[in-house]
């Protein structure tokens, strides 16, 4: 079935650094986008509560600017979700830009479920 394009911005108060470790990495994963985070190379798994499990690889990654990556489910196709920090150059404000795809019927579910994600990043940085 064909998916949609969904970009979403979050103004996020934060150094690109910080911001940047809590998108990629193990720890920083955990504390908001999943309860458990496993990492083989390019390959990482999320659950949460243990009750629901996902698999993605890491497609690529440029430091302090985006990562990438592709649900199991999505191998084969175009199909990834971005997460990419931009700033504006007139006042330096640091935001995460959110690049994912949905099926037309669950576009509102997943802003929904992105909109809970980064309100817990944003606890975790102190960013509230």
């Amino acid at each position: 079935m064909e998916k949609e394009k969904i970009v979403i911005e979050y103004v996020i108060n934060s150094t690109i650094a910080s911001l940047f470790a809590i998108i990629s990495s193990k720890e920083g994963l955990s504390k908001w986008f999943a309860t458990g985070v496993e990492i083989d190379n390019d390959k990482f798994t999320f659950s949460w509560n243990k009750s629901s499990v996902q698999k993605a690889t890491l497609l690529s990654y440029k430091n302090n600017e985006y990562v990438n990556f592709q649900w199991e489910e999505d191998k084969d196709t175009h199909y990834s979700f971005e997460m990419r920090i931009t700033t504006t150059e007139l006042t330096s404000v640091v935001s995460l830009e959110v690049i994912d795809y949905s099926e037309k019927s669950d576009i509102e579910d997943l802003k929904s479920i992105w909109d809970q994600n980064i309100k817990e990043l944003k606890l975790q940085l102190g960013s509230v």
